[in-house]
């Protein structure tokens, strides 16, 4: 029985790799796709799927998003909510709007929401953590 499992992790393993640091193999059924770190945009949860949006087109992997964000977080996947990832390359500005509201925009105009659990992450991760005022010395 230990051969079934290791041949399942395995199967698993191969859904969604890194390659060689700029290119990610994505598996789905009989299909294996080769793309480059920089087609891809964002990775959505879809039921019990995720859907990989590339420059070239969707791609789902019949597995939660986060086993593909497991997967690909060393190239820079980062999660920005319980459903969505985004290529950390594309992050062009973060807004806030109010407490505890963020979002993230993305090159390509596109925008997101970021979750509550996930802010402190986003903020620290692109250099917008909460910055206290200082106080202004006072000179004799």
């Amino acid at each position: 029985m230990v051969t079934d499992a290791t041949s399942r992790d395995e199967r698993l393993a191969g859904l969604v790799c890194a390659l060689d640091g700029r290119r990610v193999s994505i598996r789905c059924r009989a299909l294996t796709e080769v793309v480059s770190w920089d087609d891809i945009v964002v990775a959505r949860s879809v039921g019990n799927c995720t859907v990989i949006e590339t420059l070239g087109g969707p791609l789902r992997v019949h597995r939660p998003l986060r086993f593909v964000v497991e997967r690909l977080s060393s190239l820079g996947l980062v999660q920005i909510h319980r459903c969505v990832a985004v290529n950390g390359d594309k992050v062009r500005r973060l807004r806030g709007s109010g407490r505890h509201q963020l979002s993230i925009d993305l090159e390509g105009q596109l925008t997101f929401d970021v979750g509550r659990n996930f802010q402190r992450t986003v903020r620290h991760r692109f250099g917008a953590g909460q910055v206290s005022a200082a106080k202004p010395t006072s000179t004799p």
